[in-house]
C-alpha cells in the first residue's frame, strides 16, 4: 500500500514497505498487476492525448477510454511528487495514471536529445552573434519547412521558456473591443493575385479572365484558422475583422461567369462563407465579447448585406446570418426597436413586410408581451404568411373552429383577388383540422376536392379509400375519376395509371394506354396488362420501336430499343414478333455497327 505524506507545496509518494520514493523509473512496482496491465494496454493503444507540460514539471493529459479522463502529474526531476485522475477508481494508482506516466517517461527520453544539444553548444567555442546568426540562416535556407515546423513544435513542448518566448513573439496583443483594418487588408490580398490563366483559343479569341477559386479558398483557410486561434486568445476584435472581411471580399469580388465556372453551378467559396458566418455567431453568443464590438459587427453586416452578390445572386444567406446575429448579440428590446423602425418605413405592398411583421411577433412573444403579439397578428392578417402563423397557433391551441373560419376568410380573399398560390395550402390545413376533429364527412369532401384540384394525388386517393365504406367505393371511385381532369402523360409514369394499378383496374389502365401511348409508358405499365391484352401490346410495341429506332442513332438509344425488345419477349407471341423486327433492323441499319453489336443477342 502507498502512503501519502503532505507537505506545503506538493504531495510526496513513497512505499511504507521499502521507504523508497516513487519515480518514473520504478513506479510500475507500486501499481496493482491488473492495473499495470491495463495501463500498458492504454499506453500502447495511444490513449494518452494532449499531453502537455503546463509549467515546469506540471503535466496534464487526457486519457481516452469508455469516457475521457483528465490526469495531472507533478514531478521533481525523476520523482513522482503527486498525481490525480478524475476517474471513479477508488484505489491509489489507476490505469489512466499508469498510461500517463509511461507516456511522460517516453517523452523525457526524447527530451534528452535536446538537452544534449544544449550542453554541446555550451561547451563549444564562443561564436559572435553575427557568426551564429549567419550559420542559423544557412541552416534555415536549406531546411525542409515541414521538418522545421515539426522540430520547433517538439522543442516547444519540452522547453517551457522557449514556448513562452514563442507565444510572446507571435501572439498579437489582445484586441477585445475594436475591429482591425490590418487584418482586413490581409484578407483582401487573397483575392488580388489568383488568376487561373488566360490566352488565346483555337479561334483566335482571347480566353476570358477567370479566378482560381481553389487557390483563394486555400488562402482563406489560413485566416480561418488564425481567426479561430485569436478567438481562443480572446482577441475578439481581430477575429471578427477576419470573418467580416472574408464575407466582404467574397461579395465584393464575386463575378458570376468566373466564379461559377467548372463547379457544377455551386459557388466554390460557399464553405468559406459558412465558416465566417459560424465564427461571427460564436462571437455573438459569447458573453465575454463587449457589446460595443457586437454593435460594430452588426453595422458591418448591414453593409455587407447590400452587396449585389448577396442580394441578386444569393451566394450565401447573409440576411439570415445578420438576423440571427442580431437576435443573439443585442438585447431583445433593442432588436424590437430596430424592427419597428424598419416597419414604419414600409407600406402594405412592400415585399419585405411579412418578414418584419413575423419577426416583430416572435420578439413580442419572447418578451412575454403576448397581447401585443396577438394584436400585431390580427393587424396584419391580410398577409398570407401572417394568416398561416395565426392558423398554426390556433391549431396548437385546439381552437379548431376559429382556425377554420380564419382559413375560410383567407380562401375567400384569395379567390376575390384571383390568387391561387395559398388556396391549396389552406385547404390542406382544413383537412388536417377535420382529421383532428374526427369529422369524417368533412375529411372526405375536402380530400375529394383536393384530389380533383391536384389532378390526381395518391395520398388523397388512399385516404379516401380508407374512409369510404367498401360497398360504396366502386360508385364513389367512378364518380371521382369522371370529375378529375388528369394530366396527360406521354413519357413518364402517371398518377392516373398508378391508381388503376393499385385498384387492379385493367380495363381503365388499358384505356389509359390507348390515350397516352408512348414507348416509355408501355415499358412502365405493360406488365400489368400482358395476360389480358398481349396482342394489342405487341402491336403498339412494334409500332413505337420501329419509329424510335429510325429517329435515334447512338448507343444509349440502341440499348433502349433492346430493352423494349426484351419486354416484348415476355408477351404471348413475342418471340416471333421480335425475330421479325430484328431481321428488319439488320437489313435497314446494317451500317450501324453499335446497333448490330447490341442486336446480336436476339
Amino acid at each position: 500500500m502507498n502512503i501519502t505524506v503532505s507537505s506545503r507545496n506538493h504531495v510526496l509518494l513513497y512505499s511504507c514497505k521499502t521507504n523508497i520514493m516513487i519515480t518514473l523509473s520504478n513506479f510500475e512496482n507500486y501499481a496493482l498487476p491488473q492495473i499495470w496491465e491495463r495501463g500498458i494496454s492504454y499506453y500502447r493503444q495511444g490513449a494518452v492525448k494532449n499531453l502537455e507540460e503546463d509549467s515546469p514539471e506540471e503535466w496534464v493529459a487526457t486519457v481516452l477510454g469508455t469516457e475521457d479522463y483528465t490526469v495531472e502529474v507533478t514531478l521533481e526531476d525523476d520523482k513522482v511528487m503527486d498525481y490525480i485522475c478524475d476517474c471513479p477508481y477508488e484505489g491509489d494508482m489507476c490505469k489512466h495514471v499508469v498510461a500517463t506516466l509511461l507516456t511522460i517517461r517516453e517523452r523525457k527520453k526524447t527530451e534528452k536529445y535536446f538537452i544534449q544539444a544544449e550542453e554541446t553548444e555550451s561547451k563549444s567555442r564562443d561564436f559572435s552573434s553575427e557568426t551564429v546568426k549567419a550559420e542559423i540562416n544557412e541552416i534555415l535556407a536549406i531546411a525542409d519547412k515541414k521538418q522545421l515546423m515539426s522540430f520547433l513544435s517538439e522543442y516547444a513542448v519540452h522547453h517551457v521558456d522557449f514556448r513562452n518566448a514563442l507565444k510572446q513573439q507571435f501572439i498579437p496583443d489582445r484586441n477585445t473591443e475594436s475591429l482591425d483594418t490590418d487584418y482586413c487588408q490581409e484578407v483582401e490580398r487573397c483575392f488580388l493575385s489568383s488568376p487561373s490563366g488566360s490566352g488565346y483559343g483555337r479561334s483566335g479569341r482571347r480566353y476570358s479572365y477567370e479566378v482560381d477559386l481553389n487557390e483563394i479558398s486555400r488562402k482563406l483557410s489560413v485566416y480561418e484558422k488564425k481567426a479561430e486561434f485569436l478567438m481562443k486568445q480572446k482577441s475578439f476584435g481581430d477575429a471578427a475583422s477576419i470573418f467580416l472581411q472574408m464575407l466582404r471580399s467574397i461579395g465584393k469580388h464575386y463575378k458570376e461567369d468566373s466564379y461559377y465556372a467548372s463547379y457544377d453551378n455551386d459557388f466554390a467559396l460557399s464553405g468559406d462563407c459558412y465558416m465566417a458566418g459560424e465564427g461571427l455567431m460564436s462571437l455573438g453568443n459569447n458573453q465575454e465579447v463587449p457589446q460595443s464590438l457586437k454593435d460594430d459587427i452588426l453595422k458591418s453586416l448591414d453593409e455587407i448585406c447590400d452587396l449585389s452578390a448577396y442580394t441578386e445572386y444569393c451566394i450565401y444567406e447573409i440576411e439570415e446570418l445578420r438576423d440571427e446575429f442580431e437576435m443573439n448579440a443585442l438585447p431583445l428590446t433593442k432588436v424590437l426597436e430596430r424592427v419597428e423602425k424598419e416597419l414604419a418605413g414600409l407600406d402594405e405592398s412592400d415585399a419585405g413586410l411579412s418578414a418584419f411583421v413575423s419577426k416583430k411577433i416572435d420578439l413580442l412573444y419572447l418578451l412575454d408581451r403576448n397581447e401585443e403579439a396577438e394584436a400585431t397578428t390580427m393587424r396584419y392578417l391580410f398577409l398570407p404568411e401572417i394568416r398561416n402563423l395565426r392558423v398554426d397557433d390556433l391549431i396548437d391551441a385546439e381552437k379548431y373552429e376559429e382556425a377554420l373560419s380564419t382559413l375560410e376568410e383567407g380562401i375567400r380573399l384569395e379567390e376575390q383577388e384571383e390568387q391561387s398560390y395559398n388556396i391549396h395550402k389552406w385547404k390542406n390545413k382544413k383537412l388536417i383540422i377535420y382529421q383532428r376533429m374526427q369529422d369524417i364527412p368533412h375529411v372526405i369532401s375536402t380530400a375529394k376536392d383536393l384530389f380533383i384540384e391536384k389532378k390526381g394525388n395518391m395520398d388523397y386517393y388512399r385516404l379516401l379509400k380508407q374512409l369510404i365504406p367498401v360497398g360504396e367505393w366502386d360508385s364513389f371511385f367512378s364518380e371521382l375519376i369522371e370529375q378529375t381532369p388528369f394530366s396527360a402523360s406521354c413519357w413518364t409514369s402517371s398518377v392516373e395509371a398508378d391508381i388503376y394499378v393499385e385498384e387492379g383496374d385493367v380495363a381503365r389502365l388499358e384505356n389509359f394506354l390507348r390515350r397516352n401511348s408512348s414507348l416509355n409508358v408501355l415499358l412502365i405499365y405493360s406488365r400489368y396488362l400482358k395476360d389480358d391484352y398481349p396482342e394489342d401490346l405487341l402491336e403498339r410495341f412494334s409500332s413505337h420501336v420501329q419509329v424510335y429506332a429510325e429517329k435515334n442513332t447512338d448507343r444509349s438509344h440502341y440499348e433502349y430499343v433492346a430493352k423494349a425488345l426484351k419486354e416484348m419477349l415476355k408477351l404471348k407471341g413475342g418471340e416471333q414478333e421480335v425475330r421479325l423486327l430484328v431481321d428488319v433492323f439488320r437489313q435497314a441499319y446494317k451500317r450501324r455497327t453499335a446497333m448490330m453489336g447490341i442486336l446480336k443477342d436476339f
